[in-house]
């Protein structure tokens, strides 16, 4: 009698336990799975985990979707230029998957009033069924079931009390300014000179055969029909105002070397030809401006730039300086081909190495 006695206290007490840990994560709620942040204490800094939540309960009208080259933008710059109200749902690496999935959930229940959409074209040369990262199911999908993953899970527990934390200290919630931004995080690695170094290292290689130049074109085609057109035509009273970044001048010396760039650029050139079709995309590109490109003290690495630049597109977009359209969109491809070719990287990169 005695130990079926202790069985039922041993037993209760732990239903007990399990349910105030329930309570904790479902009241706490770190990764926004049940509502939106709950005043102080949330830092957004898990794009992985955290970004369903934020598209499916924050309170916008627009998305700011994209990389690491899109981390470092302030959505308060886009807002203050288009009266928008804009949350940040990059992901690092992404794939094009990664956009078709935050967007069918950013605007299921939403009507969105634009989409900034920051794209590489290395997202186009990816398996169209994969995403960069493997994605949490039971953050991303609608089933109950599967939450016993979330609010019965230690690491989301540790997650809790950090919250807990940083409200006791009146830490504010990350705003979507800094949300993901990685800038304040590599500020020395902004080092032109060795980053001049390491290309010179890089060009010693042997380059290459190149790539036949429809290399990509399978990969490009089957990421637009699965994930991209189906979101701009789903969606035909969106505006989608996509932009392709400046990636620095090595980006595509090393694409030269490795036998890619002729692919890279056919394939640039198909997308860019898709796009063009859609009456709710305007089309920017930054990638033909030289005083960017090739000034390499605006870099950490070949691609990620200064967020003075993040800045600096959203200044400029607009500018039918920088706006592709059917009639230039061959001419802006031939001023980038003109940079890439006629760009004597031997004399830039000794020019940065006496650089204390």
């Amino acid at each position: 009698m005695e130990t079926k006695r202790w069985t039922i206290i041993v037993l209760t007490a732990a239903a007990f336990i399990l349910v105030l840990v329930v309570m904790l994560t479902g009241i706490i709620d770190p990764y926004f799975h049940y509502k939106s942040a709950a005043g102080d204490g949330y830092e957004i800094s898990n794009e992985i985990y955290q970004n369903p939540g934020i598209a499916k309960h924050f309170d916008f009208n627009a998305a700011l979707i994209g990389s690491s080259m899109a981390q470092n933008f302030k959505t308060s710059e886009f807002d203050k230029k288009y009266d928008v109200k804009t949350v940040k749902l990059t992901y690092s690496a992404a794939y094009a998957k990664n956009y078709k999935i935050i967007m069918d959930i950013a605007a299921k229940d939403r009507d969105l009033e634009k989409v900034f959409w920051c794209m590489d074209i290395y997202s186009f040369v990816q398996p169209a069924d994969e995403t960069r990262y493997d994605l949490p199911d039971y953050l991303y999908d609608d089933r109950i079931l599967n939450d016993v993953s979330y609010v019965l899970n230690k690491d989301i527990i540790t997650e809790d009390l950090k919250v807990l934390s940083r409200k006791q200290s009146g830490i504010p919630t990350t705003t979507f300014d800094d949300a993901y931004a990685w800038y304040s995080d590599y500020i020395d690695a902004f080092n032109v000179k060795t980053l001049a170094e390491n290309q010179i290292r890089v060009r010693q290689k042997k380059p290459q055969t190149p790539l036949p130049e429809d290399y990509f074109i399978q990969m490009a085609e089957d990421n637009l029909n699965l994930n991209i057109l189906p979101v701009i035509d789903n969606h035909p009273d969106t505006e989608f105002i996509i932009f392709y970044p400046p990636y620095s001048i090595l980006t595509w010396d090393n694409l030269r070397i490795s036998g890619e760039l002729d692919a890279y650029l056919y394939a640039m050139t198909y997308i860019t030809e898709a796009l063009l079709t859609k009456d709710n995309v305007e089309l920017y590109s930054f990638q033909d401006v030289e005083q960017i490109i090739c000034d390499l003290t605006l870099y950490k690495d070949f691609t990620h730039y200064h967020p003075d630049i993040n800045s600096l597109i959203v200044e400029e977009l607009g500018d039918t300086a920088f706006e592709v359209t059917k009639n230039n969109y061959m001419d802006k491809m031939g001023e980038l081909e003109r940079i890439i070719d006629q760009t004597d990287l031997d004399v830039l990169l000794t020019s940065y190495l006496d650089v204390p």
